[in-house]
C-alpha cells in the first residue's frame, strides 16, 4: 500500500482479512491514524473511572478495564474479529512513571522511581546544560512532608538561584533547608 492509500484508509472500513493483508508498518500507522482521530475521546475515557485499556471494534468500546495489562482482553479481540469480521484495536493509558522510570535505592533499603535531570541557567543551550549544568536525581517520593514543587520564580525568590531550561519551570525545594 502507498502512503496516500494509508492516509485515506478507513480503519472501521476494513474486513478482518483486508487489515491482516497488510503489513505490520501499515497496520501500525493505521492505528497510529484511529488514535491521532480518537484521541480526546480516548484520553477522557482513561481518566474517567480509572480506564487504562480499550478496545474499540468498527468503531464503538467494546471493552475498557483499569488494568493496562487485562488478558482477557486479547480473549475478547479473537471472539469480536470473529463474530464481525473486523480488526480491533487496543488502546492503553500512558504508563505511570512508576512503570518506566529507574528505581534507585535511596539508602536503609528505601527505593523510588527516579529520573535524573541536568539544571542551568536560563539561556544555556541544550550542551552547556549538559556539560556545565548541575545533575540532580529526582525521586517521585510524593509523600515527603519536607519537599514542595515551586515554579520558577517562587523559586527564585525563596533560592536566589535562576534555574532550569526545560519547560515546565518547576524545581523541587527543601522545606526543611531551603535549598534545592
Amino acid at each position: 500500500m502507498n502512503a496516500t492509500a494509508q492516509t485515506t484508509l478507513d480503519p472501521f472500513a476494513l474486513t478482518q482479512e483486508a487489515y491482516l493483508a497488510l503489513n505490520k508498518d501499515e497496520q501500525r500507522a493505521l492505528t497510529e491514524k484511529l488514535y491521532a482521530r480518537y484521541a480526546t475521546t480516548l484520553q477522557q475515557q482513561f481518566r474517567q473511572n480509572g480506564t487504562a485499556l480499550l478496545v474499540i471494534c468498527d468503531g464503538q468500546i467494546i471493552y475498557a478495564s483499569t488494568d493496562r495489562y487485562d488478558f482477557h482482553a486479547d480473549e475478547v479481540v479473537l471472539q469480536t474479529e470473529q463474530a464481525r469480521n473486523k480488526p480491533c484495536f487496543i488502546f492503553t493509558s500512558p504508563p505511570l512513571i512508576e512503570e518506566i522510570a529507574t528505581w534507585s535505592d535511596l539508602g536503609q533499603g528505601d527505593h523510588y522511581p527516579t529520573i535524573e535531570l541536568f539544571l542551568g541557567a536560563r539561556g544555556w543551550g541544550e550542551s552547556d546544560v549538559f556539560n556545565h549544568g548541575v545533575p540532580v536525581v529526582s525521586d517521585f517520593d510524593t509523600g515527603n512532608a519536607a519537599s514542595a514543587i515551586f515554579d520558577e520564580t517562587l523559586c527564585y525568590q525563596l533560592s536566589g538561584v535562576s534555574v532550569l531550561y526545560a519547560k515546565p519551570y518547576i524545581w523541587g525545594v527543601s522545606m526543611i533547608t531551603g535549598h534545592a
